[in-house]
């Protein structure tokens, strides 16, 4: 491994590399020209065939220089500015969507806390930026008013504010979107007609969800035949390819859509997509019924219970 070339990522984005090195007796270097617009990010190094994740830690892009020492099959050391001290200090910072108020508050005011306390840190606004869909609105607003104000007005901030502005401060109602058909034409996720809906999200390369399709298949056969039933799976899929690869494997016999690159924010948005799958029943008016995170046995029968309920 003494003349590898490795490339350097940020762990949001690993289909576009920020830079390349060849590696020379156990040195490399890479040089990041940021402009305005940069986002300070999580770097990860990966060379063709081996992962140096494995050995060298991700570490966190500020200005000036890191300094990464050791060995490459070794121990690697991160040496640099104060953002790596706070992700060395904070690694598993996160929040989860509680839905127990007592417990959503604790958590809330730990990661406030945390913001008070390093109001200048990037790195914590990335963390909040990862667990963007977990976040209420509210909280959001209440975090980003105690960062610094360079902080708070970077690129990285902005990107929150833009999520903010198309999305709902309540999720009892959603939106219609035309999207892609597989046959390039687009249709209404939520369909004029039909009493309810039953929208479903999901990924080719989304293992979970390839799970559940076996419970879609039943709720399909037990209410296929139901006259005010649309029932819907909604890919997230960046390439037209994987997604009809995938359909033609599974043969859900129910709608097939595709979100264009150009409406991902906003479905994201309006859906609130944290995770895949997300399963959202609405009424023909778009009043959100019920929503689940993931699914499953349980899942099934709640939703054909409520279908058959509300029939």
């Amino acid at each position: 491994m003494h003349r590898d070339k490795i490339y350097l990522y940020s762990i949001h984005d690993f289909d576009h590399p920020l830079d390349s090195a060849l590696v020379k007796d156990d040195r490399f270097e890479f040089v990041i020209h940021p402009d305005k617009n940069f986002v300070p990010f999580i770097a990860a190094i990966i060379g063709k065939g081996f992962t140096y994740a494995d050995v060298i830690p991700n570490f966190f892009t500020e200005p000036g220089v890191t300094l990464l020492e050791g060995e490459l099959r070794g121990h690697i050391t991160v040496n640099s500015g104060p953002e790596n001290a706070l992700m060395t200090k904070y690694l598993t910072l996160g929040f989860q969507d509680e839905q127990d108020t007592a417990k959503r508050s604790r958590y809330f005011n730990y990661i406030n806390n945390r913001v008070k306390e390093n109001p200048h840190s990037y790195y914590i606004l990335d963390r909040i930026s990862a667990c963007i869909y977990a976040f209420r609105n509210e909280e959001l607003r209440i975090l980003l008013g105690n960062f610094s104000s360079e902080v708070a007005h970077s690129a990285g901030a902005k990107k929150i504010r833009q999520m903010l502005a198309l999305r709902p401060d309540h999720y009892d109602k959603v939106t219609n979107f035309n999207l892609l058909t597989p046959y390039y034409g687009l249709q209404p996720v939520i369909l004029p007609g039909k009493k309810y809906n039953l929208i479903i999200f999901w990924a080719s390369w989304c293992h979970a969800c390839r799970e559940d399709i076996p419970q879609f298949k039943s709720i399909y056969n037990e209410t296929g035949d139901h006259q005010n039933l649309n029932m819907v799976s909604v890919s997230i899929d960046k390439k037209d390819a994987d997604w009809g690869k995938a359909l033609l494997m599974e043969k859900m016999p129910w709608r097939q859509l595709r979100v264009d690159s150009m409406q991902m924010d906003a479905v994201e948005g309006y859906y609130n997509l944290g995770a895949i799958p997300t399963v959202v029943l609405a009424d023909d008016k778009g009043n959100v019924l019920r929503r689940f995170k993931g699914f499953g046995d349980e899942n099934r029968n709640d939703v054909i219970a409520l279908l058959t309920a509300i029939d």
